[in-house]
């Protein structure tokens, strides 16, 4: 520990007797004098000085801004151990045992240090650490401490917490340190959609608590004190995470999964740098990957909907149609929808396989799925729908595997799905395999069906994602043929092993002149191709006799079966 200061004869300031640390002043006639103004020099800095011995561990000195900074009581300055030192300001941080073990880290090599800490009272201290040999051939550690608390303030954004505009422009100026080594950085920038709608609809209170939201979350994906998130315009922010590998697309992943997991609709962008030079570079292009993004989003979203139900693009909602999405968000949490099981039948009347619908009811209402379905998808609930119906799916085939009753499923994918395997490589073939195998069931025991729109959305990412399902033995099927814009061709192209021809055309047959050309023809060039086909809404023995005649294969509709709850649907097969 430092002593008091010693007499004008005294040509060197000590520490305590065990250490062995000297600050000599190699002057021939001025040694007291200069040694005291240099004390006195320490003792009015700004900065608080600490200097331990690099090899025993001991307290050789600290000056009076480094006790009045760190709050230190006589008790503790009287220890020269570093020890009891270093515990007792430990309390006061964030994360005392991460500083602690980079206390330990630093000792261990001759390198300088620079980063901040983080206090539990909110201060913020710049911390700076120089290896230095003395004269003895022993090495001491200098650290320096300086509050930056209110320079740092002002690169704070007041609403979310998260670093400012300020912040971020200061990158690339002396003024920021991005870390202590050479380091890649991965750049992802998340800008919210319909944010102005959220403001409009429900006044800059509720849009203040999204940003809000968005910021904690974005938060979850920091790892370390290199990482940082920006909040770097209006609902746009920027997330700089450290690393010495390429992690952009499990950065990618986990960002879009953190955003759905809380019900935030937004675009991404990511893309690496490998210099702290090239980050604003990186920066304009994961922006650019992000504007890409909303664009397709946006191009999707219109090529979802069907003018009955406007609901999922207006650019206004109702007061009804807000608490249907909040109550759908709860409902998807809580696992409070419901399935229903609708057989297919084959050209003999025998079940072929048995399609899996969603169902929700809420306050003893059933709400229709051509109503929550686009606002699950809209909103990004889709995917936690998914995930619930696929792994209820699979148990409901163990339970019937179990009563000898092996019959497969067919359940429905959203071109959301699609475009989200496209952004992110999500592998949904494996998602399937493990739940499969959790419940000891052949992934050949499912069925996967998808509109025609999710062709529209990428066919090369969409025939990569077909071929990785049908590759572990999931059969695919094109539901509701024929309202989309993909020709048979397309499809000749991709894994599709079955076609189910939408309801819309087979209303009336054979009466309707005009949609049993369309189905004849439907029919005729799926066979052509080696499709099997399935008509939809199918309403009469009638019709079931004329579309068997012309080579249709399968059969789905109220008159052979409407859905059934998983009890009596166990009982039909």
């Amino acid at each position: 520990m430092r002593h008091k200061k010693k007499s004008a004869s005294t040509p060197i300031i000590k520490s305590s007797e065990n250490c062995l640390f000297q600050m000599k002043f190699q002057t021939k006639n001025c040694c007291a004098p200069l040694a005291q103004i240099l004390e006195l020099v320490m003792d009015e800095l700004l900065d608080g000085i600490l200097i331990v011995n690099n090899d025993n561990r001991k307290v050789i000195y600290f000056n009076d801004k480094f006790k009045q900074l760190w709050r230190i009581p006589q008790s503790i300055s009287e220890n020269s151990d570093d020890h009891a030192l270093l515990c007792y300001v430990a309390t006061q941080l964030e994360a005392p045992d991460e500083f602690l073990k980079k206390i330990n880290l630093i000792h261990s090599t001759d390198q300088s240090w620079q980063d901040e800490i983080n206090f539990k009272d909110g201060r913020v201290f710049a911390r700076k650490s120089i290896c230095v040999s003395g004269m003895d051939k022993f090495k001491s550690r200098v650290w320096i401490f300086r509050d930056v608390t209110s320079e740092k303030s002002i690169h704070i954004d007041s609403l979310t917490g998260c670093l400012n505009r300020k912040a971020w422009d200061s990158i690339g100026t002396k003024d920021w340190v991005l870390g202590n080594y050479s380091m890649q950085y991965c750049v992802a920038v998340v800008d919210l959609n319909d944010f102005k709608n959220i403001n409009d609809d429900f006044g800059h209170e509720a849009g203040d608590r999204v940003l809000k939201r968005l910021g904690v979350t974005l938060k979850r994906l920091i790892r370390n004190k290199q990482d940082k998130v920006f909040r770097t315009g209006g609902d746009e922010f920027c997330i700089l995470l450290e690393s010495s590998t390429d992690i952009s697309s499990s950065i990618s992943n986990r960002l879009t999964n953190e955003l759905i997991a809380a019900g935030i609709n937004a675009a991404t962008g990511v893309c690496m740098s490998k210099q702290k030079e090239g980050i604003i570079e990186a920066f304009r292009k994961a922006d650019a990957r992000m504007l890409a993004a909303k664009k397709a989003q946006k191009h999707l979203q219109n090529s979802l909907i069907h003018p009955s139900h406007q609901v999922a693009t207006r650019k206004t909602k109702t007061d009804e149609e807000i608490d249907m999405l909040a109550n759908l968000s709860v409902a998807v949490k809580k696992k409070e929808l419901d399935l229903a099981f609708q057989p297919i039948f084959d050209r003999y009347g025998q079940i072929a396989w048995v399609e899996v619908l969603c169902r929700w009811t809420h306050e003893g209402q059933n709400i229709p799925p051509d109503i929550f379905i686009p606002l699950s998808e809209s909103s990004g609930q889709i995917h936690r729908i998914w995930d619930w119906v696929l792994e209820e799916s699979v148990k409901t085939v163990h339970m019937w595997k179990e009563k000898s009753k092996l019959i497969s499923l067919s359940i429905n994918f959203s071109a959301v799905q699609v475009e989200y395997y496209k952004n992110t490589g999500f592998s949904y073939s494996n998602q399937i395999k493990s739940i499969c195998e959790e419940y000891k069931v052949s992934p050949k025991c499912l069925k996967i069906e998808l509109t025609e729109t999710s062709l529209l959305t990428d066919l090369m990412k969409a025939k990569e994602l077909f071929e990785e399902l049908t590759d572990i033995g999931v059969d695919l099927c094109i539901d509701d043929f024929g309202t989309g814009f993909s020709s048979l061709s397309i499809m000749q192209a991709l894994p599709i092993k079955y076609i189910k021809i939408d309801g819309s055309f087979i209303n009336g047959v054979p009466l309707n002149l005009s949609n049993t050309a369309i189905t004849k023809g439907t029919i005729s060039m799926a066979n052509e191709l080696g499709l099997e086909v399935c008509a939809e809404c199918v309403e009469s023995s009638e019709q079931i006799e004329f579309l068997r005649s012309y080579g249709c294969h399968y059969f789905q509709g109220y008159f052979k079966s409407k859905p059934l709850p998983a009890v009596e649907m166990a009982k039909l097969i």
